[in-house]
């Protein structure tokens, strides 16, 4: 099941320790993350590290690393710790690897 842009901004506040569990976060918190969402994404695409087609569909096994990378990029305006962006990259790179075909390579002869 996809997740959804909202569920990314609130994952994202609650990996800053804005929002604890229960709560609901603020506009202007939600606001200030969401900011980030399409820079992100955009970035993620560039980088040919993961083509997420829309902010509204996002999918379950990316859905935790994107919300580490976002979380991350908003760090400053929450004061935030570090994150293991280098961990949260490269689990992305690997769900999206090509893995192999075995196939024969057809030699071509001049």
């Amino acid at each position: 099941m996809a997740k959804t842009r909202l569920e990314l901004v609130n994952q994202a506040l609650s990996n800053l320790g804005v929002l604890a569990a229960g709560q609901t976060a603020a506009a202007e918190d939600i606001a200030s993350v969401d900011a980030f969402v399409d820079g992100l994404l955009r970035r993620l695409a560039l980088n040919d590290i993961v083509h997420i087609g829309s902010a509204n569909e996002i999918d379950e096994e990316y859905f935790h690393p994107v919300a580490i990378l976002l979380a991350d990029a908003a760090k400053a305006e929450f004061g935030g710790g570090a994150f293991d962006t280098v961990a949260a990259e490269g689990e992305l790179r690997r769900l999206t690897r090509a893995g192999p075909t075995y196939e024969r390579l057809q030699a071509e002869y001049f």
